[in-house]
């Protein structure tokens, strides 16, 4: 069975959301994801103005097959 690499619960939770958070505010982008190796999306957030979100699997096999090139 494939698990993620990293588990975030509670405070490193609420961390990670922060950090994204942030990354929406300074960057002004739409979406912000956080994904393991293995193409997991441990923590997402938009931005209150962004349109519907494509899905978070098809951007974390993306994101999972960039890094493993």
């Amino acid at each position: 069975m494939v698990e993620p690499t990293l588990v975030l619960y509670g405070a490193l939770y609420e961390k990670a959301v922060e950090a994204l958070e942030e990354t929406l505010r300074e960057t002004g982008a739409r979406y912000a994801l956080l994904v393991d190796r293995k193409g997991f999306v441990l923590a997402h957030k938009e931005a209150l103005w962004a349109p519907k979100p494509p899905p978070l699997d098809s951007l974390a096999t993306l994101a999972a097959g960039n890094a493993a090139a």
